[in-house]
């Protein structure tokens, strides 16, 4: 059986779940933002540079995090995002690299 195969159930919709994280062009776009900036960045920055109103980035951003893919600092009353240091967040890089490279 090939090392790709996924004979567990839930390991199998783990990764389908992560995928779908990755299915809307807005979040895409905040991810790759993100790996290109280890120190962070701000929402209205986000917003900007996604073409997104703070509100929207904002929602896309809280399921980023709800899925532990970003994370949040707070600097004063600002919030600023940068990409979790766990393996899903890692392998969501991986991805968006290959993608970025085709």
């Amino acid at each position: 059986m090939s090392r790709y195969s996924y004979k567990d159930k839930a390991k199998a919709g783990e990764a389908a779940g992560l995928l779908r994280i990755l299915a809307s062009g807005p979040r895409l776009q905040i991810v790759a933002l993100l790996l290109g900036n280890k120190k962070g960045v701000c929402v209205f920055e986000i917003a900007e540079a996604v073409g997104l109103s703070q509100s929207a980035t904002s929602h896309q951003l809280a399921k980023l995090t709800s899925h532990g893919i970003v994370q949040c600092d707070r600097e004063g009353q600002t919030m600023c995002y940068k990409i979790c240091q766990c393996d899903k967040a890692k392998s969501l890089a991986w991805v968006v690299k290959g993608l970025e490279t085709n």
